[in-house]
């Protein structure tokens, strides 16, 4: 019958398809699986992990508990504020206050390497190190057991002490809202990069442009601007052009491509540029060294330079952040989608292995001749219906190609 075909026909290209996307897709895995029937055999990191500790299990549901999390999240939060005070009241080293400060260290040291022993009691031996915050904390607690013991570090190592300032970093993994924003920025990582490369060529294309038109600008010790009098004259006047170092202008702001860049990234800040970077070039003209400088190449050059890499490609940044940040997570979509599509291909292979046995005369599925022969007779009711449709169509169809046309459309004529 036309309905156990078509019903059969769809199992297959489900299928087919299933495979076909199964096949494309790389796998999530590198771990060989093992035919049905036999058990997969272990690996090395299986083996590495399937030894335990003693109450390891206790240890990982005491230390993942809300509770514990919390209460190690304020002591990281006490720490950095404690930091904070410190620098506050006792600048740069704290050495008015070294033994106040010596033992509120000391203390948090022990207390976050104890958190840092339970944590690994939970997920020893080698699982404890496939978190990347994990490692994180190990560097952290490292850097405090080593003023624990004393360790005198000679520079630049010296620069370690600083990661005392990291420790509230800790608090990302313990705080799932951070955690997320955290994540979402590591994910946006990539993009954001290639909008600040873009960004960094425009940045060099103005640099070199600058160095070009304004390097010499003011040479001489001098440059011209035209000044408007009492009277309502004009006149030329000149303009001292060394600078607070003793350079004059055109070298100490373009006088080489990073000092170019430089400023160029200080007019992105918004920090005082104007009336120190653009308009002494707007107002001013150097005949002597800067020739092919004009009042009107410096203002477009400024305002195309704002337009562009100010607002356009700054934008380009936020956009590429942001799309990054609300993105879903593809990978549970793939899984949502494929067990759905797992599903109706499941049911669809069902009611088709039913209908095909009841067609072929099997008593099993319902037990019983008049269950076949009603089935037989609304499969027969359903292709005459189907042939009528088609019927119709057909008839439609002729009509369109024959029918009269109008004004209006196509006027199809009664059909009989």
């Amino acid at each position: 019958m036309v309905a156990a075909a078509a019903a059969a026909q769809a199992a297959r290209n489900a299928e087919e398809k299933k495979k076909a996307e199964s096949g494309g897709k790389k796998p999530k895995s590198k771990t060989r699986t093992a035919p049905e029937g036999e058990e997969r055999p272990p690996t090395c990191w299986d083996k590495a992990n399937s030894y335990k500790l003693p109450k390891q299990q206790l240890m990982k549901d005491f230390y993942e508990h809300p509770k514990t999390q919390k209460f190690v999240a304020s002591l990281i939060c006490l720490n950095f504020l404690c930091t904070i005070i410190e620098k506050q009241m006792d600048p740069p080293m704290g050495e008015k206050y070294a033994d106040t400060w010596q033992i509120f260290n000391d203390l948090f040291n022990v207390v976050f390497l104890g958190e840092l022993a339970i944590n690994y009691w939970g997920h020893a031996y080698f699982q404890f190190f496939t978190s990347s915050w994990n490692v994180f904390d190990c560097i952290v607690c490292t850097m405090g057991a080593l003023g624990l013991a004393r360790v005198e570090l000679r520079p630049p190592l010296t620069l370690l002490r600083c990661f005392r300032a990291f420790r509230v970093f800790r608090l990302f993994k313990r705080i799932p809202s951070l955690n997320k924003i955290m994540v979402s920025l590591a994910k946006a990582v990539p993009g954001v990069v290639n909008a600040f490369a873009i960004m960094l060529i425009v940045m060099s294309i103005y640099a070199i442009i600058a160095v070009e038109f304004f390097a010499e600008f003011g040479k001489a010790g001098y440059y011209n601007t035209t000044i408007k009098l009492t009277d309502n004259t004009y006149e030329t006047v000149q303009i001292d052009s060394t600078t607070a170092r003793g350079m004059f202008y055109g070298f100490e702001y373009y006088g080489a491509f990073d000092r170019a860049l430089y400023t160029l990234w200080q007019v992105l800040t918004g920090e005082s540029w104007s009336e120190a970077v653009a308009r002494p070039l707007i107002f001013g003209t150097d005949s002597i060294y800067a020739e092919a400088n004009a009042p009107w190449i410096a203002s477009f050059y400024f305002v195309s330079f704002l337009m562009v890499n100010g607002i356009v490609l700054i934008n380009v940044v936020v956009a590429v952040l942001l799309e990054k940040m609300v993105a879903d997570d593809p990978d549970d979509d793939e899984e949502e989608e494929e067990g759905e599509g797992d599903d109706a291909a499941d049911q669809v292979t069902y009611v088709a292995e039913v209908e095909a046995t009841k067609l072929g005369g099997v008593h099993a599925v319902n037990g019983g001749d008049a269950n076949v022969a009603a089935l037989a007779a609304r499969l027969d009711r359903l292709d005459k219906r189907f042939d009528e449709q088609q019927r119709l169509l057909e008839k439609v169809l002729a009509a369109l190609d024959g029918g009269a046309a109008t004004r209006n459309g196509m006027a199809v004529e009664e059909l009989h």
